[in-house]
């Protein structure tokens, strides 16, 4: 009987070798994802370093071109900003990373004009590329790879909304003495947007007592909106006669000469913000550009009350005002609110504090000079939106 002789193993050293062969295939394949992961990692970071100083830049240049309504400024102004920021390490240099176009911004289709009729956009780039400056980003372990750098380009647009401003002025009996500093401030308001208007800016204002509905014809809203940059003298004109309501009727029948004014008992004696933001939203609304800013101003000597007439509710008519702060917000109005509290009421501080909406604030004074300021300040602090 024969046996089969047995058979040869495979020696120890061939099954090193494979192992050794299938190790280095592996750490191969390994030291090629790690370095694909860092640079992958490493070129996000730099894109969000590039991005945040094109942000910057394209912001600060908007800022400015809305306060100066020079382009050479905001050019300069986006220089500035945009060599202060670093990608890499590296200072951006504005002569070769850096890219500024004004033109047009249309909000309704979302696109960039360079050649636009109105220049309300600023469109900046911050790139590191072999092109140009010869500024591509170095990758750190790609190069093993063959791969030595990668070009980085970002952009960022910011626009200039058109402006939807309606003014809610209290002329009520209690605004009697220091309704000329109101007026001012009125004016303040009107000539800060005149100064940096853009075609589309609107403004209209509102006067208010206990309503706004004048049972003797006089109209509200007391100007509707108009242009700024087309209408400027002629609402001017009207708002420098700016008075407290007029008490020319029964059963008053005193002739102050406010005849042009609401009727101090339009809508019922006493104190209505409510009324006046109500007549304001419907304005803005039915009169008003879709795509524009629309804001609400609110200026108040006092807060919600009632006088001679046992129906009306002063709790009533603060609801009724917080209800139309709520409207305002649920259609994109942002109410600012003016609180002018020289005998100081905490519960008028409230009231009106609670009014504002949106990017809308509340300011208070118990200084009548101040207000022109305050309402010049509103005018100018008119947000910029960074829209691509």
């Amino acid at each position: 009987m024969t046996t089969d002789p047995p058979k040869e193993q495979p020696s120890l050293r061939w099954k090193w070798g494979s192992y050794l062969v299938i190790l280095a295939l592996a750490l191969t394949t390994l030291l090629a994802f790690t370095a694909l992961s860092v640079d992958v990692a490493y070129t996000r970071m730099v894109v969000h370093q590039a991005q945040n100083a094109a942000d910057a830049a394209a912001h600060g240049a908007i800022v400015a071109l809305r306060t100066s309504g020079d382009v050479s400024t905001a050019h300069a102004v986006a220089r500035e900003i945009v060599s202060m920021n670093r990608v890499t390490g590296d200072l951006v240099d504005p002569a070769h990373d850096f890219e500024i176009t004004f033109g047009g911004w249309d909000f309704a289709t979302r696109t960039f004009d360079p050649f636009g009729e109105v220049t309300n956009a600023v469109r900046v780039k911050v790139s590191r590329t072999s092109a140009g400056g010869d500024r591509p980003v170095p990758l750190l372990m790609a190069p093993i790879l063959g791969f030595e750098s990668v070009d980085v380009v970002t952009e960022s647009i910011a626009a200039l909304r058109y402006r939807n401003l309606a003014v809610v002025q209290d002329v009520t009996g209690s605004f009697a003495p220091d309704i000329a500093l109101a007026r001012e401030a009125d004016l303040a308001i009107l000539d800060a947007l005149n100064e940096a208007t853009f075609p589309g800016d609107q403004v209209a204002m509102i006067c208010f007592t206990g309503g706004t509905t004048d049972d003797e014809g006089f109209p509200s809203p007391w100007t509707p909106l108009q242009y700024v940059a087309e209408d400027y003298a002629a609402i001017r004109a009207v708002w420098d006669t700016l008075d407290w309501c007029d008490k020319d009727m029964p059963p008053d029948t005193t002739n102050g000469d406010r005849d042009h004014m609401l009727n101090c008992r339009a809508g019922g004696d006493g104190t209505n913000q409510g009324a006046g933001m109500d007549d304001a939203i419907e304005l803005l609304l039915a009169d008003g550009d879709p795509e524009a800013l629309k804001v609400i101003v609110v200026i108040s000597d006092g807060k919600y009350q009632c006088y001679n007439d046992p129906t009306c509710s002063p709790l009533s008519r603060r609801d009724y005002a917080y209800d139309m702060a709520d409207r305002a917000a649920a259609n994109d109005i942002s109410v600012y609110t003016v609180s002018l509290n020289k005998s100081y009421s905490a519960e008028q501080t409230q009231f009106l504090a609670n009014l504002a909406r949106g990017y809308g604030r509340f300011y208070e004074t118990d200084e009548p000079e101040e207000l022109p300021e305050i309402l010049a300040e509103i005018a100018r602090n008119v947000p910029v939106a960074l829209v691509k």
